[in-house]
C-alpha cells in the first residue's frame, strides 16, 4: 500500500512509536491534541496539511505527488528535574524517536521517502501543567493516482 492520505502517515507513526514506547520510557502516546493533562514524558502525533502536485498528463484519473506533513511533538513535565536538566531529557528523547523514525525512510513502503526536516524545541502549558516540548515535523512523499 502506498500512503494517499496524511491520516495513513501519522497513523503509522502513532503505531511505530507506541509499540515501541517501552523502550524509550515513554507514557502515553496521543493521536491529535488533547486538553487533559498529558502523563510524562507523552509523543503526541498530529496530522497536518497535505499537498497534492500534478505529475504528467491531467487526464482523468491522473498522478499526482502527495506531500505530506506530520508534527510529532515529544512533551515532558518533571519539576524536579530543574530547567536545565528537563531540556535536556526532552532533547535526548526526541532524538531517539527521530533516530526510530529514520531507520525505514520509506516507512515500511508508504512513500517514496520521508524524514524530519524540522526539530523545534519550546514549552507548552496545558491546564497550568508545564511541559517541555519538542515538535518534530516529519515530511514525505509518495505518488498515487487520483482514481486509484
Amino acid at each position: 500500500m502506498v500512503a494517499e492520505f496524511t491520516s495513513d502517515v501519522a497513523e503509522y507513526l502513532f503505531t511505530k512509536v507506541d509499540t515501541s514506547k517501552e523502550t524509550y520510557g515513554i507514557k502515553q502516546v496521543l493521536m491529535g491534541k488533547h486538553n487533559m493533562v498529558p502523563l510524562s514524558p507523552t509523543v503526541r502525533v498530529l496530522p497536518a496539511p497535505r499537498r497534492r502536485n500534478l505529475v504528467g498528463v491531467a487526464a482523468p484519473g491522473g498522478r499526482v505527488e502527495n506531500l505530506f506533513t506530520v508534527y510529532v511533538d515529544v512533551m515532558i513535565a518533571d519539576p524536579l528535574a530543574g530547567e536545565s536538566q528537563g531540556i535536556r531529557n526532552v532533547e535526548l528523547l526526541a532524538n531517539q524517536i527521530e533516530k526510530l523514525i529514520h531507520a525505514d525512510t520509506t516507512l515500511g513502503g508508504l512513500l517514496i521517502h520521508g524524514f524530519f526536516t524540522e526539530a523545534d524545541p519550546g514549552e507548552e502549558f496545558i491546564q497550568n501543567s508545564s511541559f517541555r516540548v519538542v515538535r518534530l515535523t516529519f515530511s514525505g512523499v509518495s505518488r498515487t493516482y487520483l482514481s486509484a
